[in-house]
């Protein structure tokens, strides 16, 4: 009896074992051959994960269309490593999916736009899909000291920023955050470890994981405040040293004015963006990727990320307040 049941115990692992390999096989087939989505992501021990280096990788975006992603050897999708020192200004784009240019390609991103709009202009894209304020700001961290007096941080703000803030995890995996003790910000650093480590060696586990987390990932109107009080903090903080060596800061944020279901987290969002540029005294700007009048549809991905008639009307806007804000 006892051989049979130890029998019985080994056969099952063994078909457990079996279906897992089998769905990670077909899983791989889906995502490489089949929906086109192949492995963008690395393990950081700073920023809890990043583009991987050197990629060159195609896509399928929302709409079922082709798009090419080529990632420098820092791991961002920017013809720039750093700012050019050679160059008339220097401006550092930071961001996150709309910033990457996700399901677009990079010559159709307002980035790319701009360069070519000001072409003795430095442009550095930071933009990673996922990252919130937090990551964002840690990103551009060791080029602070590219930058001098007249150069640029642009910081590309949207409505979700402010839920990443809260978060010590996205969509399963492990990032850096920020808390308040009586006003002062103390950063924590992502908590890597063997869950991550299968979460990137396995597409079932990352679905998995990604499942999970998503579940717990919709901050109420408590935490979102919160997540506005952080964002202010941390923009003022990091960007403090930057603004007195001369460094400008223009926050262009969007869909601030959200739908009905949403309208208490983009008060929130407005206001915690209005009292940080009133109290830093930097520019901010109300991008407006659809004008009143325009088809959305005809502007956006179906996910909602820009495609690229929206990117030129963001480049428009932005590239109007980068006129008025030029070192003469």
């Amino acid at each position: 009896m006892k051989q049979r049941a130890t029998f019985r115990l080994l056969a099952l692992l063994l078909g457990i074992a079996a279906a897992g390999v089998l769905a990670e096989g077909a899983a791989r087939v889906y995502v490489y051959a089949i929906a086109e989505r192949g492995k963008l992501f690395e393990p950081d021990p700073i920023l809890g994960w990043r583009t991987i280096p050197n990629l060159d990788l195609q896509r399928r975006n929302a709409n079922g269309d082709p798009w090419q992603i080529r990632t420098n050897p820092l791991g961002y999708r920017s013809q720039e490593l750093r700012p050019d020192p050679a160059a008339t200004r220097r401006v550092l784009v930071l961001g996150d999916s709309y910033v990457f240019g996700e399901g677009i390609q990079e010559a159709d991103r307002f980035d790319t736009l701009l360069s070519a709009r000001f072409p003795d202009w430095s442009f550095v894209n930071l933009g990673v899909m996922g990252y919130g304020t937090d990551q964002q700001l840690i990103a551009a961290r060791p080029m602070h000291q590219d930058l001098v007096a007249g150069d640029l941080i642009l910081l590309i703000t949207y409505l979700n920023d402010f839920a990443d803030l809260v978060r010590r995890q996205h969509s399963g995996r492990s990032k850096p955050w920020f808390t308040l003790d009586e006003g002062e910000l103390i950063e924590h650093p992502p908590q890597l470890g063997l869950g991550q480590e299968l979460r990137d060696r396995s597409y079932v586990l990352a679905r998995l994981f990604q499942w999970f987390g998503e579940r717990g990932e919709r901050p109420g109107k408590d935490r979102m405040r919160y997540g506005g009080h952080l964002y202010r903090h941390l923009v003022l903080a990091e960007t403090m040293a930057l603004r007195e060596r001369g460094v400008q800061v223009l926050v262009a944020h969007h869909e601030t004015a959200a739908p009905d279901s949403l309208a208490s987290h983009a008060a929130t969002a407005r206001t915690a963006i209005d009292r940080t540029c009133m109290e830093a005294q930097i520019q901010c700007l109300d991008l407006v990727p659809v004008p009143l009048g325009r088809d959305r549809g005809a502007l956006l991905q179906r996910d909602g990320h820009w495609g690229a008639p929206a990117n030129q009307v963001v480049a428009a806007q932005i590239g109007d307040l980068l006129s008025e804000t030029q070192v003469r």
